[in-house]
C-alpha cells in the first residue's frame, strides 16, 4: 500500500515537473514575427479571449498556456484594452507585461509653436486621432474651460506647443488635458509671480506672449517686440497687430490686405484698444518669458525687412522712413 502511495506520488510529482518546465518553456521561448502585427484589444475583452486573439495572430503559440500565465501571475484581470503593435521576437512573458502595463500604439505629434485650435485639429485630424470640428467645438465649451479651470473664452492659449505620444484610444478631452497639463509645466509658478509683479493676469500673459509668438519671426526679437507693446498698452495705443486682425478666420494663407486690418472683429487691435480677448495661438516658452521680460527700450513700432527681420522704432517719423526704405528695396 505504501509502495502504491510512493508511487502515485512519483508520478504527480513528475508531472508537475513536466507541466513547470514545459509553462517556463512557453513564457520564456520567444516567438519570431515575421512582421509587425497590429491587434486592437476592445474595452471589456475577458483575458481568454486576449489570448485565443493572440494565438489567432500566431504571436503565441498557446492561449491556455497564456492564460495559465497570466493567471498565475494574477495580470489576468488587469490587461488593457488599446492597439497594441509586436514585431520581432517576444516571449509571451513579455507579451503579457506589454498588454498589463497598456503598452500601446502610439502617435508622434508635434504641435509647433504659434499653432492655433484649428491647426491643432488638422494636426490630429490628419494623424486620424480626431474630428476636428468635434475639437473645435469642444475647444470653446464654457463647461470644459471651467472643468479645466482656465479664465479664457477658448482653450486657445493653453494647449501646449510640444511633441507629444498618444494613444489612438484617446478621447479629444483627454488629448486636450495632456497638453492643458504640459502648459502648467511650462508657465512655472515662478513665471507666475513674474506675472504678478507686472500686474498681469495669466490670461494677460498668455495673451501677449501669443501674440509676440505670431509677430516674431526670428526668436531673438521676441523682447523687443514685447517692449513695443508693453509700451504701446502703458501709453493707451492700440496695439495694431496684424495677427490679432485675421485670428478666427480658419485656414489663414494669403497676405494680409488692408480690408483685414479692418475686419470686425474683437480680437482686432487695430480697431479696439488693450489686448485681445484671449490668445490668438498657443505660444511657447520663449514667447511666455518674452512677455513678461521685455526688452527695456523705449520702441513704439516695428516694421518687417522682408527677411525674418524687423526694424524698431522710438518715433512715428523714424518708423515711417524705415517703411519707405523697406518699399524701396522690394521693388
Amino acid at each position: 500500500m505504501k509502495d502504491g502511495r510512493s508511487l502515485v506520488f512519483s508520478i504527480v510529482l513528475s508531472l508537475v515537473i513536466v507541466s513547470v518546465i514545459h509553462i517556463y518553456m512557453f513564457i520564456t521561448t520567444p516567438v519570431l514575427l515575421s512582421g509587425p502585427v497590429t491587434l486592437n484589444i476592445k474595452s471589456g475583452t475577458s483575458a481568454w479571449n486576449i489570448s485565443k486573439e493572440l494565438k489567432n495572430s500566431d504571436i503565441i503559440s498557446s492561449a491556455s498556456l497564456f492564460m495559465l500565465t497570466a493567471l498565475s501571475s494574477q495580470k489576468a484581470r488587469h490587461l488593457q484594452a488599446g492597439i497594441y503593435v509586436f514585431e520581432g521576437k517576444l516571449c509571451p512573458k513579455e507579451v503579457i507585461d506589454i498588454i498589463f502595463h497598456g503598452k500601446t500604439l502610439m502617435y508622434k505629434v508635434t504641435i509647433p509653436e504659434g499653432s492655433n485650435i484649428f491647426d491643432i485639429g488638422n494636426i490630429l485630424s490628419a494623424k486620424g486621432l480626431i474630428n476636428k470640428d468635434e475639437f473645435i467645438r469642444l475647444a470653446n465649451s464654457k463647461e470644459l474651460l471651467e472643468f479645466f479651470n482656465l479664465d479664457t473664452p477658448t482653450m486657445e492659449g493653453y494647449l501646449s506647443p510640444e511633441t507629444y505620444y498618444l494613444s489612438p484610444n484617446m478621447t479629444p478631452i483627454e488629448i486636450m488635458g495632456v497638453m492643458i497639463n504640459q502648459f502648467h509645466h511650462v508657465y512655472t509658478p515662478e513665471l507666475a509671480e513674474r506675472a504678478g509683479d507686472l500686474g498681469l493676469s495669466p490670461k494677460e500673459v498668455i495673451t501677449l506672449a501669443s501674440i509676440i509668438e505670431k509677430e516674431a519671426v526670428c526668436p531673438q526679437e521676441m523682447p523687443l517686440i514685447s517692449a513695443v507693446f508693453h509700451n504701446r498698452l502703458k501709453r493707451g495705443m492700440r496695439l495694431q497687430s496684424d495677427p490679432t486682425a485675421i485670428y478666427g478666420i480658419e485656414d489663414f494663407h494669403r497676405k494680409i490686405a488692408k480690408k483685414d486690418l479692418m475686419r470686425n472683429s474683437a480680437y482686432n487691435t487695430y480697431r479696439h484698444s488693450g489686448l485681445p480677448p484671449g490668445p490668438i495661438c498657443n505660444p511657447g516658452k520663449r514667447a511666455i518669458i518674452a512677455a513678461l521680460y521685455p526688452a527695456k527700450k523705449d520702441y513704439l513700432y516695428f516694421v518687417s525687412k522682408g527677411d525674418g527681420h524687423h526694424h524698431f522704432s522710438s518715433t512715428l517719423a523714424e518708423h515711417n522712413r524705415a517703411i519707405n526704405r523697406t518699399r524701396k528695396a522690394k521693388k
